[in-house]
């Protein structure tokens, strides 16, 4: 395991930084989410031609992996030694994601058609209304939303970067919870503030800053000599 020198140098300029370095790893984030709008804005019209309708999604996803993983590799590096095998686990921590996220969505549609089915066999008017009433109230979409965007997504980038962090830190799986409890407290303040267009755009950003701050705390728990037995 790679360790550093753990002098007090290092860390009046680690504690000087921090707020720096966690606005830079969110920043960073939050700029790679706008590169592969944009890219995948250019991109659009070419893949909606083609008759698949998880197309342009799943290569928007792609992408993003690709370009999240290389600004979060660039602004880690400066506090560890990783590779860029950080790009490659990430990339295929989106993949994953959206394959899973596609997967839902398909199990959502086959859902909804049966419900319909279900509705209409219901005799009596008041019994269907009350049913239709819990139905609107907890939609599956916003079901299939919290499920993907709060779990899946912090569970599979939390996952792979374990993998390339786990070789430089002692205390890596912490990682994985920090993606989970991120994701998932981002998730609840951007959609609960409902910024509109913004909300995606500011759902990274929190969770640049949570993951961000958490990665910080276990690079300087790494820093710390171990406790003497």
């Amino acid at each position: 395991m790679e360790t550093f020198d753990d002098t007090p140098g290092l860390k009046r300029e680690l504690e000087q930084n921090s707020f720096k370095w966690v606005f830079t790893w969110a920043a960073s984030i939050l700029g790679a989410i706008i590169a592969a709008y944009l890219l995948g804005s250019l991109l659009n019209p070419l893949l909606t031609d083609i008759n698949n309708q998880f197309l342009p999604i799943t290569v928007a996803w792609i992408m993003l992996g690709g370009i999240l993983g290389t600004a979060q590799w660039l602004v880690l590096r400066t506090r560890l030694p990783v590779n860029a095998y950080w790009v490659l686990a990430t990339a295929a921590a989106c993949t994953f994601f959206i394959a899973a996220h596609n997967g839902l969505e398909i199990l959502e549609e086959q859902y909804r058609s049966r419900m319909i089915h279900f509705w209409d066999s219901i005799p009596t008017p008041l019994v269907r209304r009350i049913v239709d009433v819990i139905y609107v109230r907890v939609t599956l979409s916003d079901l299939r939303e919290i499920i993907s965007i709060s779990i899946l997504l912090g569970l599979a980038l939390g996952l792979a970067q374990w993998i390339i962090l786990r070789r430089h830190l002692q205390h890596a799986g912490w990682w994985i919870w920090i993606n989970l409890a991120g994701s998932a407290l981002a998730y609840w303040l951007a959609f609960r503030l409902q910024a509109d267009s913004f909300t995606t755009f500011f759902y990274f950003f929190l969770y640049g800053l949570f993951t961000g701050a958490g990665l910080l705390l276990l690079i300087k728990r790494n820093r710390q000599p171990p406790p003497s037995e």
